[in-house]
């Protein structure tokens, strides 16, 4: 990570045991772990956090003349794609956001490339999306038809889903979702993993029971599941453990209120950040 974005304990801690369950150094043993966060927890974070561990090992791979891994990051929504790239590029000083991160759109994609990191969101792969239909520019294949030319390539693959739960529900359940069908997320989100047959996969998920039950019915049985406590993020200050409640004076405009009350408190931030030794502003 850059010097001035560290991790905190708990996301150091995570990044740490997730590396390990996945197993990177050991691409030819199929893997999956789930991570567990409270909203407020910084999981892209730790999932740069993770990718960048997966760079490290790139590098171990080239040395000894292997091919270095593609990740494949799937996301709910389009506009978090962008959102996490530019996350790449402040946090990481191990992966270049301009030159090792791709946003996968018909028009442009023409197929997977060694060692670089790709986003997609679902309504992306649905059957009638222009990805899942022939084109020149992919030399005349589809989405599914270039994941199954990687997945019979020398290449590991690292599959990271954001928001695991939502397209992993079990049979019968109802959940909208961006596409607006449940049952056909699901659909989609099988249909990735049966032919990317990834190496290792990363859930993300508050709750990644449905998510964890879907990939060992796939076949990955060595799973392991990393929670983090939202007590943990309490105490690092991350998110706040109470409800603020501010009186009203008799005939107070409380918008003035509000507004004076948060200056009063980005004051105290900016005499804070005074006294640290990082060189960084606090806007």
């Amino acid at each position: 990570m850059n010097p001035n974005f560290q991790l905190v304990k708990y996301q150091d801690s995570a990044v740490d045991d997730l590396a390990k369950g996945l197993a990177f150094d050991n691409p030819s043993l199929q893997t999956a772990s789930a991570l567990k966060a409270p909203t407020g927890a910084g999981k892209t974070i730790v999932m740069i956090g993770t990718l960048e561990e997966v760079f490290e090992e790139n590098i171990h791979r080239r040395n000894k003349g292997l091919k270095p891994f593609v990740s494949l990051w799937v996301s709910d929504s389009p506009s978090l794609n962008a959102q996490s790239i530019c996350k790449i590029g402040d946090a990481s000083n191990k992966i270049d956001s301009a030159f090792d991160c791709e946003i996968i759109e018909s028009a442009s994609f023409r197929g997977f490339e060694e060692g670089k990191i790709y986003f997609v969101n679902y309504s992306k792969l649905t059957t009638k999306s222009n990805l899942n239909k022939a084109s020149e520019t992919r030399y005349g294949k589809t989405i599914f038809e270039l994941m199954s030319m990687l997945s019979e390539s020398e290449v590991p693959v690292f599959l990271l889903i954001d928001e695991a739960h939502k397209g992993t529900k079990q049979k019968g359940a109802v959940e909208q979702s961006t596409i607006g069908d449940s049952k056909r997320r699901q659909t989609i989100i099988r249909q990735i993993i049966s032919t990317l047959k990834p190496e290792k996969i990363l859930g993300v998920s508050a709750t990644p029971g449905d998510f964890r039950d879907t990939v060992e019915q796939l076949g990955y049985d060595r799973f392991r599941d990393h929670e983090i406590s939202k007590r943990h993020v309490i105490e690092s200050g991350m998110i706040k453990s109470h409800i603020v409640n501010i009186t009203l004076p008799v005939g107070a405009e409380s918008n003035d209120i509000l507004v004076k009350d948060a200056a009063r408190k980005f004051g105290e931030q900016v005499e804070l950040w005074k006294q640290s030794p990082v060189e960084k502003s606090p806007i």
